[in-house]
């Protein structure tokens, strides 16, 4: 109960600051009545719309902003019917680009390797940890996904740790010195796992080549490196599904 109350505080800084009149579900609730504003007609013409319209640009930006959605394989069959003028044109060549980091992500897949520097300033390689099961976790505390997955990733880092889990995590957000004056959310900025700030520069190429498009992504990696599950916070329960598999024993 004491880490919910947190948690709320961390929500409640992140999305309503500035707007002294607003309650804590202001973003939940603009954020429902906005979803049903769009009618389902509506959204089913439209994707109806990017997945058949091949010579349309527009087609191919809305595939493009739409494409988390899918896997690489959908992607990759989607991109090769729009036309070549669409191909070659500003947002097919955008949408070329994401695809060929959709493939280096897609699980089954072995992942490109990558250096980084931490918050306490150590570099640190995925191959660091072959031989252990890695969350690459990325994060915003302005996120109600994050809120609700982080604390139950603490849980499952606390029981399999020890046995061969680990955590590495991934944020553009730096503790602000409002939540620095309150020890309780101030620790939440200090996990027991390495921490890898995106917008530094030597650690900006990141965002980019693992397609952190949103928080919480949760990417698992296997032992011998290749991806199982990348999603968002529902990848957290079969996250601890496989755990309690493989080393609940």
């Amino acid at each position: 109960m004491e880490q919910n109350k947190i948690y709320r505080k961390l929500y409640y800084f992140a999305n309503l600051r500035g707007t002294p009149q607003a309650n804590p579900d202001s973003m939940m609730y603009y954020n429902q009545a906005y979803s049903q504003c769009r009618s389902s007609e509506l959204s089913e013409a439209l994707k109806e719309f990017r997945n058949t319209a091949d010579d349309s640009e527009y087609a191919a930006w809305e595939y493009l902003q739409a494409v988390n959605r899918v896997s690489y394989s959908e992607a990759a069959e989607r991109f090769t019917r729009f036309t070549p003028e669409i191909k070659s044109s500003t947002i097919g060549r955008k949408l070329e680009q994401l695809l060929k980091v959709m493939k280096n992500i897609e699980p089954g897949n072995t992942p490109s390797e990558f250096t980084v520097i931490t918050s306490d300033s150590a570099r640190i390689s995925l191959s660091d940890y072959r031989g252990k099961y890695l969350l690459i976790y990325h994060w915003g505390y302005g996120c109600p996904g994050t809120t609700w997955v982080h604390p139950r990733l603490l849980k499952l880092y606390e029981e399999y740790h020890d046995k061969g889990f680990e955590i590495l995590g991934f944020t553009g957000d730096k503790q602000p010195e409002t939540l620095s004056q309150d020890s309780e959310v101030a620790s939440l900025f200090y996990p027991p796992w390495a921490t890898v700030y995106t917008n530094q520069k030597e650690n900006s190429f990141i965002a980019d080549d693992y397609y952190f498009n949103g928080v919480p992504i949760l990417m698992v990696i296997s032992p011998e490196g290749k991806t199982l599950l990348r999603g968002y916070s529902g990848i957290y329960q079969p996250l601890k599904e496989l755990l309690e598999k493989e080393m609940g024993k």
